[in-house]
């Protein structure tokens, strides 16, 4: 099963850790990550869905201690997942290739349920590109293999009203990718993902 941990060593400077996302960890059974899931969260919650299920469970930071809680995402089979920036409170999007949609949940809210971009989407990375500077509103990139013709990878985005922004060939389905903004000067989209074993990264300007 897919499953990688990415330490990412640059000569320039990175943007402030406001905004810069979370990576998404999966293991064979489930993804994990962190987010901003309550106001004035500093982004330390975490995250927890099981792939099979699509249920996942959100811990609450509090000082030391973490509150639990479930949240149905409403998709079973889970094969892509990110959180999303979008206000001050993050959302978490789910796809499974076999549903061939995209779940937006916001915490303590029922799933919304978005057409997907592309066909079979078996990957999503959060993506800001295309928003105002300092924008806390994120798009769901999924990733795909499945569309024609066979075995051409490409990517496809989706905003949170479930409109689908572009389709392009993708540089390779990734087993893991995040954006990233690199600076100094006007700060770069830099999709960073790990492919056949292989750290890959792509301007996206």
């Amino acid at each position: 099963m897919k499953q990688a941990i990415i330490y990412l060593l640059a000569a320039c400077s990175i943007a402030p850790a406001a905004s810069t996302p979370d990576w998404v960890i999966e293991t064979p059974l489930e993804f994990i990550s962190a987010g901003r899931f309550q106001a004035g969260s500093t982004g330390d919650d975490l995250v927890v869905v099981d792939k099979a299920t699509g249920l996942a469970r959100i811990g609450l930071k509090s000082g030391a201690d973490i509150t639990w809680s479930e949240q149905a995402t409403g998709i079973a089979g889970i094969t892509g997942f990110t959180t999303l920036r979008n206000g001050s409170i993050d959302s978490i999007a789910a796809t499974s290739a076999a549903w061939n949609a995209i779940q937006w949940v916001s915490p303590a809210a029922e799933p919304i349920t978005l057409t997907s971009p592309l066909v079979g989407p078996q990957s999503l990375v959060r993506l800001s590109t295309g928003h105002a500077a300092a924008s806390t509103v994120e798009d769901a990139l999924a990733f795909s293999n499945l569309a024609s013709p066979p075995g051409h990878e490409v990517m496809g985005a989706v905003d949170a009203a479930g409109a689908s922004l572009f389709q392009e060939p993708a540089p390779g389905l990734p087993m893991q990718a995040q954006f990233i903004p690199v600076s100094p000067g006007p700060a770069i989209p830099v999709l960073v993902s790990v492919r056949s074993n292989q750290l890959r990264v792509d301007p996206m300007n």
